[in-house]
């Protein structure tokens, strides 16, 4: 996917690369519940590296199945999707926060303004 190498994210931790990993719901729920604890599936997980010799700056795992019904939901292309999904889970591995109505706010008007370059 070229239009993810648009994504105008600065280094994370020093760090340029991230590891991308496409799943289904099944997988992503056994991880939202074992590592965040939360049950059920959801569109994308980040994890952040953890050990200053890792190569990236963590890992982003997204599912599929969740992408491709929300970009059914939302009359989008799941390759818009996806990029949007990525982009969000680099946010929070830049350490913007979503768990608040203005910090929601916030991260969402990044999100709009990363997309809106990636698309130009």
């Amino acid at each position: 996917m070229t239009m993810l190498a648009k994504i105008p994210i600065k280094k994370i931790q020093g760090k340029d690369a991230v590891s991308l990993i496409f799943t289904d719901n099944k997988t992503i729920s056994h991880l939202a519940a074992t590592f965040k604890h939360k049950p059920g599936a959801t569109d994308v997980l980040c994890f952040p590296a953890d050990d200053v010799w890792d190569e990236t700056a963590g890992e982003i795992v997204i599912s599929l199945d969740t992408a491709k019904a929300q970009a059914k939901a939302r009359g989008v292309k799941l390759q818009d999707e996806i990029v949007l999904l990525v982009i969000h889970a680099l946010l929070h591995l830049q350490g913007f926060d979503d768990q608040t109505e203005k910090k929601y706010s916030a991260m969402k008007r990044k999100e709009a303004e990363f997309f809106l370059q990636v698309l130009s």
